[in-house]
């Protein structure tokens, strides 16, 4: 599992994209992200986070081509109000 970094804000988005862009490059079995360190972002995460399901092939509106593991809830919220979360996250399963 590739592990995101703890910060991705507007400073820091081309250097995350790069190197999370070449880790999914090379992962050789299963490709899925671990965004539980991601503690500081804003926008330009979301931004960053669609960018790679765009160039790792992503189904047509059905999300990226890997997983997003552990998204921190406040990730989650502001998917929601950019209204992008469907294309990032699968949806939760619903409650029995």
């Amino acid at each position: 599992m590739i592990v995101a970094p703890d910060t991705i804000v507007f400073d820091t988005a081309v250097a995350a994209l790069a190197a999370l862009d070449r880790e999914l490059r090379t992962a050789k079995a299963e490709k899925s992200i671990d965004l539980a360190p991601l503690a500081r972002f804003d926008s330009a995460a979301l931004a960053v986070l669609l960018e790679l399901g765009r160039r790792h092939g992503g189904d047509q509106g059905r999300g990226p081509g890997f997983e997003l593991a552990n998204p921190p809830a406040p990730l989650r919220a502001l998917a929601e109000v950019y209204g992008v979360a469907g294309l990032l996250f699968a949806a939760p399963a619903p409650a029995s």
